[in-house]
């Protein structure tokens, strides 16, 4: 059973980016978190902490006027935004060479955003956050490196 889920994740992600074009991918993510304290985390540990993905990285995909945010982990294993749920929309751009894209499960509660600043071969910097409100509860800020596709 669990094959089954696995290979229905992978080829939703695998049919999503089919159809859409890489836009911009990105490096390993550093940036801080704050953590609040909670049941898992203890009040000692709660407050600012550095972050980040090593050995991950990002894309950003376009199908249209619809985007899509893949992230790939150190283990090489990736999952999209919108495969897992996340309803993803595309703030109007005051610049060409900026993109703002915000996503919000509508089941977990966790909103991410990512602020792509690109020249027009994709290449630039993304800011990217997220809050999660569950167990442990933390809001994050990265930024990485983006290059051409």
């Amino acid at each position: 059973m669990l094959r089954i889920v696995a290979c229905v994740v992978v080829s939703t992600i695998v049919c999503a980016q089919a159809s859409a074009t890489v836009v911009s991918r990105c490096s390993a993510s550093a940036g801080y978190a704050y953590y609040f304290a909670g049941p898992l985390v203890p009040a000692d540990k709660a407050g600012w902490r550095k972050d980040g993905v090593t050995g991950g990285s990002l894309q950003l995909l376009r199908d249209g006027n619809d985007y899509d945010i893949v992230y790939t982990d150190a283990s090489g294993g990736s999952r999209s935004v919108r495969a897992d749920g996340f309803e993803v929309i595309a703030v109007p751009r005051p610049q060409s060479s900026t993109v703002l894209i915000i996503g919000l499960h509508p089941t977990t509660g966790v909103l991410e955003h990512w602020l792509f600043s690109l020249d027009p071969a994709g290449r630039g910097n993304v800011v990217w956050g997220t809050a999660r409100p569950s167990n442990v509860q933390k809001s994050a800020l990265y930024e990485a490196t983006c290059a051409s596709p």
